[in-house]
């Protein structure tokens, strides 16, 4: 009994011990002692120790408040004209693609713009509700999605392009190479890899396109014949409008295509059009004339039509001409070469007075910057390539802008913002210098110039 009184006496003793220490321990971590009361000085170092985000919090919440609603709804207007029209992305995506540098409202630097965007989000539902899917239900009733047309079993496959065709052949080895990798990220490397290589290297794919072409064609005359009903819809359309390119394309397409075997159907087009346009009014009047001959063959074919498609109303020409060629057929035979162009000399100023009152600009006026990022890329880079035409040149720009890194991109962004910067303040320096009535008739071509791009 004595023994197990002891036992009990110095456990209660260690607990209180214990106990002892815990209380000293936690008037150590709140600053406390055990004898005293906490001091008001020590309890502010430790709140500020302690609480260093609590603080900053606050802070960025006195900042938020100060926003004013007109601010806010500057904010608003800002984000959403970084939105293209047709956007296809969740709001997630398309809120990380947001350039915050070009979101400033008034004395807010972009990191506040950015979080009171935070915030404002915090109070705006995100989930659908009934009446939000019923709205787009009618908009897809009144603008339905184009159906693909299927495709029978038995009609054979159109070829593959030639890059197509070396996408495909490379694509497992840049896989192999490269694991982990994305099919987008895949495309792009190939596409790249596409554009630097040589002509000689493009060949074998080129050919390898023309063979599968001439396959195509005759298995897919073969699948008409079998199946009529099949037939493309062009056969339905009405017979085209003689024309005098035209006649100069027919006859000249094949020796062409035998000329340049690599060139696609449009380049072809676009090299003969040039050449056309090229012809003395002599030469082309042989080809103005094959085309006025062609126009019985139009109205038989036409009258043909009518037959089947009683509710189509024909165009009242019966040739298509421009101006040029218009003023060349009129012209008699014995006129020589001098007579024709002072002919066609006079009609060129009625065009220009015509492009003078489209494109309407106030004299002395600063240039105005490109409207895109793409635009002012466009305009730098097209002066560099010296061969091909405009359509060639474009469509390369095109792809090099498509596979620019990110980080570029930015640059011609900053660029441009720069410009349109610079544009504002040489347009108020201009506005100074006008009268009342210049000051009128300029800031109304402002007015103009912006309404056709809304229109546009």
């Amino acid at each position: 009994m004595v023994q197990e009184q002891e036992m009990e006496s110095t456990f209660v003793a260690k607990k209180h011990k214990k106990g002892k220490h815990k209380k000293h321990d936690h008037a150590i971590e709140t600053g406390l002692s055990s004898d005293t009361e906490p001091s008001s000085s020590a309890s502010n170092k430790e709140k500020d120790f302690l609480n260093p985000e609590e603080e900053k919090v606050e802070d960025t919440k006195e900042d938020l408040d100060s926003w004013t609603s007109n601010e806010r709804l500057t904010l608003i207007e800002s984000i959403r004209s970084q939105c293209p029209d047709n956007d296809s992305l969740s709001y997630k995506v398309r809120e990380k693609k947001i350039s915050w540098e070009k979101v400033t409202v008034s004395n807010h630097s972009a990191e506040q713009c950015r979080r009171m965007w935070q915030e404002l989000q915090k109070q705006v539902r995100k989930h659908r509700t009934l009446p939000d899917l019923l709205h787009d239900a009618e908009t897809v009733v009144h603008h339905p999605h184009k159906k693909k047309r299927k495709r029978h079993p038995d009609q054979p496959a159109k070829p593959l392009t030639p890059y197509i065709l070396y996408i495909k052949e490379h694509r497992e080895k840049v896989k192999a190479k490269n694991p982990g990798i994305t099919l987008p990220d895949i495309t792009r490397l190939l596409s790249q890899k596409w554009q630097s290589l040589s002509p000689r290297k493009r060949e074998k794919y080129r050919l390898q396109y023309n063979k599968d072409r001439e396959d195509f064609v005759k298995a897919n005359e073969e699948f008409l014949q079998n199946h009529p009903a099949k037939k493309t819809k062009r056969e339905g359309k009405p017979p085209a409008l003689p024309f005098p390119f035209q006649c100069f394309y027919d006859a000249k397409i094949s020796k062409y295509k035998q000329k340049h075997p690599n060139l696609s159907t449009s380049q072809l087009s676009a090299k003969l059009r040039a050449k056309y346009l090229k012809l003395k009014p002599s030469k082309k009047k042989k080809w103005i004339s094959k085309a006025m001959e062609s126009i019985p063959d139009y109205e038989k074919q036409l009258q043909e039509y009518l037959i089947t498609h009683p509710e189509f109303k024909p165009p009242l020409r019966k040739i298509r001409l421009t101006k040029e060629e218009m003023v060349i057929s009129k012209c008699s035979p014995e006129m020589d070469v001098d007579e024709i162009t002072r002919q066609l000399m006079e009609v060129a100023p009625k065009d220009r007075r015509k492009k003078a009152k489209v494109i309407k600009t106030f004299p002395g006026a600063p240039e105005k910057p490109p409207k895109t990022a793409y635009t002012l890329f466009i305009k730098k880079e097209i002066g560099k390539l010296t061969v091909g035409s405009m359509t060639d040149k474009m469509t390369q720009l095109g792809k090099e802008w498509q596979s620019m890194a990110e980080q570029e991109r930015k640059k011609y962004e900053k660029k441009l913002q720069r410009l349109k910067e610079d544009y504002e303040l040489q347009v108020q320096e201009f506005e100074k210098t006008l009268s009342p009535e210049d000051l009128a008739k300029f800031r109304e071509t402002q007015n103009n110039s912006r309404k056709k791009r809304k229109t546009d």
